[in-house]
């Protein structure tokens, strides 16, 4: 777990070997000990590093391991996470129409009830919106997607995730 956070820090950082490094010890370990909960997770985020890298071959392959190796596990949330993981991958890498069929296949929605264990999906469907919005104008309901960013604010507020400055 250590490692995993470790290497989003540096990924966060832009420091990409690091977090690389990070990752791959972290995996490294889980194999060793036998604890594979965040292979799944640590693979979708060196397949993030790969693409920030330009390797997008890498990050393809590396996004395909991540994917089987969840599939391993059987357990739908770490499936939901790298999932959301690569449907986020898909928007950056400029495929909405991909992000998209991810977000129908999820049937998730501006005005659902969620648990913090959800808000990075629901993020992700905000995001999905307003690209969708971008390339066609008056298609989205805007207003539900400011809702959704409202209602993820206050509990970001109410569980003291900000930071006053």
């Amino acid at each position: 777990m250590v490692y995993f956070s470790l290497g989003r820090l540096y990924y966060e950082w832009n420091n990409l070997p690091s977090a690389e490094h990070a990752l791959r010890e972290g995996i490294a370990v889980g194999q060793r000990t036998g604890r594979g909960r965040l292979w799944p997770s640590s693979y979708a985020a060196l397949a993030w590093i790969r693409w920030a890298g330009g390797d997008v071959t890498q990050t393809a392959a590396v996004m395909d391991q991540a994917l089987a190796t969840g599939r391993l596990l059987n357990r739908p949330s770490i499936m939901a996470d790298v999932e959301a993981r690569q449907a986020g991958l898909w928007l950056a890498q400029g495929d909405p129409p991909a992000a998209a069929r991810w977000l129908a296949k999820r049937a998730i929605g501006v005005d659902d009830q969620f648990s913090y264990e959800q808000q990075a999906e629901y993020l992700l469907l905000a995001r999905i919106r307003m690209t969708q919005e971008r390339e066609a104008p008056g298609t989205i309901d805007l207003d539900g997607v400011i809702r959704l960013l409202e209602r993820l604010l206050q509990m970001a507020e109410a569980d003291q995730r900000m930071v006053d400055r």
